[in-house]
């Protein structure tokens, strides 16, 4: 450990001697990474310099707007390293639990931050993902439940979605949105008013249908769909608006359609599936469809099996 009144050789200055923007770290919130460099600060006073000077980076980097944009990329990249060198420290040398679950959190929410200035989608959508932020965020939303600030995690989520897409980080945007669906769908709500703003979990549903870069997504988002209608059955809770039901029953079946007629079976099965399982509780204007997408399903469960067994016989 540092000795009393001795320079602060080994651990917060000496960090930016060590620095090298070719060999980064990013904070960690599952598991272990065994190729993360070795840390070498050696104290919890370190690691508090650390988390201070990240805060204070990312607040000037917000500010560099006039230089150029690599610059103030680094700078992002930078605070996020020193985030993941206090994180390891704080676990190796703070002995107080409570202590080390709030620099948690805090270490989340300035990681959170930062996303927008690494000026990578790919990598944003990593550390979200391989390196658990995501989780991480989720966790803190749970926490925050029944709380005074129960949905400030979720606000800021929302908003840091908004401004990826801004900026083009479209896998970002996508992931984040995605998060914003599940942390709504945990206050028990299809509609939370926050003041004057409305965020409805239909909508954010919508436009992750319409956004998406692949079938599987889709069918993700259509399976909570399906298990949100089931648990309106069963628990009488709150729902989608008549007009979000019908824009995802129709979008369903639309979707399965073009999907029969490129082959996927399977996928199609699977929405027109949910479409049905919807259409009980959408817009009466609906209902005179059932017959047709009844149909839909059973040519394309027959097709799924015919494609897997070429001896199958059509009943």
């Amino acid at each position: 450990e540092e000795e009393e009144g001795a320079i602060l050789s080994k651990g917060y200055l000496n960090y930016d001697t060590k620095y090298n923007s070719e060999n980064l770290s990013f904070p960690l919130f599952c598991g272990t990474n065994a190729d993360k460099p070795f840390c070498d600060i050696s104290s919890e006073f370190s690691a508090q310099c650390l988390l201070l000077s990240s805060a204070t980076a990312l607040d000037y980097a917000s500010n560099c707007l006039d230089q150029p944009k690599c610059e103030a990329e680094n700078r992002v990249r930078q605070a996020l390293h020193r985030l993941s060198l206090a994180q390891d420290e704080f676990r190796v040398n703070c002995e107080n639990e409570i202590q080390k679950k709030e620099v948690e959190k805090m270490i989340a929410l300035l990681s959170l931050r930062a996303l927008l200035g690494i000026g990578n989608d790919l990598l944003g959508a990593d550390i979200l993902q391989a390196n658990g932020l995501s989780e991480a965020l989720l966790d803190i939303h749970q926490e925050e439940l029944g709380q005074p600030s129960g949905f400030s995690t979720l606000l800021n989520v929302k908003a840091t979605s908004d401004l990826a897409e801004e900026k083009k980080m479209q896998i970002t945007a996508r992931i984040l949105l995605r998060m914003c669906a599940k942390m709504l769908s945990l206050t028990g709500k299809f509609v939370l008013t926050v003041g004057h703003f409305d965020l409805s979990l239909g909508s954010i549903q919508r436009k992750l249908i319409t956004i998406a870069s692949s079938t599987k997504d889709v069918i993700a988002v259509y399976e909570d769909v399906d298990l949100a209608a089931k648990q309106h059955r069963d628990k009488g809770i709150e729902f989608y608006s008549e007009d979000e039901l019908n824009w995802l029953i129709i979008e369903a079946y639309n979707r399965g359609v073009h999907l029969s007629l490129l082959g996927d079976f399977a996928s199609s099965e699977s929405l027109f599936s949910t479409g049905l399982n919807l259409l009980p509780l959408g817009g009466i204007e609906l209902q005179c469809h059932a017959k047709e997408m009844r149909t839909a399903l059973s040519n394309a469960v027959t097709n799924k099996l015919a494609a897997a067994d070429p001896n199958y016989v059509v009943p």
